[in-house]
């Protein structure tokens, strides 16, 4: 629903989701990020940032709780994906824009440590910083983000179909 644009009942659907995984007696902390993900995603599509920014804390957090417990690898795409969709929000508040830059450039040492399979999301996470560096006029550091997201995107991985390879 999310990516068809219909941001109100994604996010409907997501709330019932949460509210399902707290009656259950399993573990839902994974499932539980992914649905403040949803709900996070489609608050910053619908322009709801302060909102949004506290669904993908909500969501981060968590994920880092699963890490603790054991129950993924910190060093997994969903939490470069985490820090780069907090960045992301963070921009679009007032006084949030050097968090912004934090949190991107930490998505960027995760995905280093897997470029491999990353290195698409790794250019997208310079680019995300590239951006977040513009908006508080650091023009110089901007530069070498975008440069380093197009450097990076003109590289090739033996996991890339053809068709990201072109």
């Amino acid at each position: 629903m999310h990516e068809r644009g219909m941001l109100e009942p994604a996010i409907k659907l997501a709330r019932t989701g949460l509210d399902i995984t707290e009656d259950l007696s399993s573990e839902t902390r994974l499932l539980q990020a992914d649905l403040w993900t949803t709900i996070g995603a489609a608050q910053v599509a619908g322009s709801l940032v302060e909102e949004s920014y506290v669904s993908l804390e909500r969501a981060l957090n968590l994920r880092l709780s699963a890490v603790e417990a054991g129950l993924m690898d910190g060093t997994h795409p969903q939490i470069a994906n985490s820090y780069m969709s907090l960045g992301t929000a963070a921009v679009g508040i007032s006084g949030r824009v050097q968090d912004a830059i934090d949190l991107g450039e930490k998505s960027i040492q995760l995905r280093k440590g897997r470029i491999e399979e990353q290195i698409q999301m790794l250019a997208l996470s310079h680019h995300n910083v590239a951006l977040a560096t513009l908006t508080c006029g650091q023009l110089e550091k901007a530069d070498a983000f975008i440069d380093k997201s197009m450097e990076i995107s003109a590289e090739t991985c033996q996991s890339m179909t053809p068709e990201q390879k072109m």
